[in-house]
């Protein structure tokens, strides 16, 4: 049997829908297109009597917004201490996982041992071991006052467990 066969090709057609981050990248980065031709989110392509939909939108939630500023508060500082871009993303990494062990409820937990054992998995989870890495004083967030920019944009610093 042969089913491709049985397709009409010409009634075939697609729609996107791109949101958030990468919304933002194709609405405000002249790069992130190849060509000339833009695509607003009311621009609808009738073919075969169906409307295609094709919608773009940028950041537009509050809460997205203030992890973007965020982020950029921190690498700003770090660019002003002089961290390469590699290293301050690392300083943002920290930084969450700071802020998701000592802020919000629960806490960064390892790989189970089940989970170890049927994946082969020797050692912890990156971020557990980050974690650990920062507890103990071996690898501590470098961005000077990293407290206050927590303090800033999620209203806990970070430093302290404050929820359980």
């Amino acid at each position: 049997t042969q089913y491709y066969k049985l397709t009409d090709a010409r009634q075939l057609g697609y729609s996107f829908d791109i949101v958030g981050l990468l919304g933002d990248l194709y609405t405000t980065c002249g790069s992130s297109r190849g060509s000339t031709r833009r695509l607003n989110s009311d621009q609808n392509v009738s073919h075969a009597n169906v409307t295609i939909d094709h919608v773009v939108e940028p950041v537009v939630l509050e809460e997205d917004k203030n992890v973007l500023a965020f982020e950029d508060a921190v690498l700003t500082q770090a660019e002003s201490q002089g961290l390469t871009t590699d290293e301050a993303y690392l300083e943002v990494q920290k930084m969450n996982l700071l802020l998701q062990e000592n802020c919000m409820p629960g806490s960064v937990e390892d790989y189970t041992p089940e989970f170890k054992a049927q994946w082969h998995i020797t050692g912890s989870s990156k971020s557990f071991a980050l974690l650990q890495d920062i507890k103990s004083g071996t690898n501590p967030v470098r961005i000077e006052h990293w407290q206050d920019i927590l303090a800033q944009y999620y209203h806990c610093r970070g430093d302290v467990k404050e929820v359980e």
